[in-house]
């Protein structure tokens, strides 16, 4: 294990082995952790790539290494590969959410909003979902000059205020 003397080598490390040889699927925060640590630069980016990469083959019909590998190829904007290991991850809250995150960033906008409509009915979290929408909304409306967009897209924002 490599460690940086502010810390910051381990804790990719460190978020790498729990991405790939836990028995869990990352929660929330680690998640969040890793795409930002995997994004700083270009070392970590090729470290865990490759780390990634000799995983893939073992994987299986396991939904949580699915899963683990589907959020992996996110935090490495391999949006695509991510996609496609999220087939065999299940379908709950946060595989939804994840794939419609996806399909967001591939400019895939009403898969997108499909996909976190899906996962606040399966129990994700009403407003990180409604904020989603919105943001495809917006991006649909910059794609596109749909008007609608951003009429739906105010409407949203009127009905999550109130919530």
């Amino acid at each position: 294990m490599m460690v940086a003397e502010n810390g910051v080598e381990e804790a990719v490390v460190l978020d790498m082995e729990t991405v790939l040889d836990g028995t869990e699927p990352l929660t929330d925060e680690q998640f969040e952790n890793l795409v930002k640590e995997v994004r700083k630069g270009d070392r970590h980016r090729e470290q865990f790539s490759e780390r990634l990469a000799s995983k893939v083959k073992d994987a299986g019909s396991d939904t949580v290494m699915a899963m683990k590998l589907a959020q992996g190829y996110y935090a490495l904007s391999d949006y695509a590969a991510a996609l496609e290991r999220l087939g065999g991850a299940g379908s709950g809250s946060r595989q939804r959410y994840l794939k419609g995150s996806c399909l967001l960033e591939l400019g895939e906008y009403e898969e997108a909003i499909k996909e976190f409509e899906e996962s606040q009915i399966k129990g994700g979290d009403s407003f990180d979902t409604s904020m989603a929408v919105i943001h495809c909304l917006r991006g649909d409306y910059q794609k596109n000059k749909n008007e609608s967009s951003m009429e739906a897209a105010l409407e949203r924002i009127k009905k999550v205020s109130r919530v």
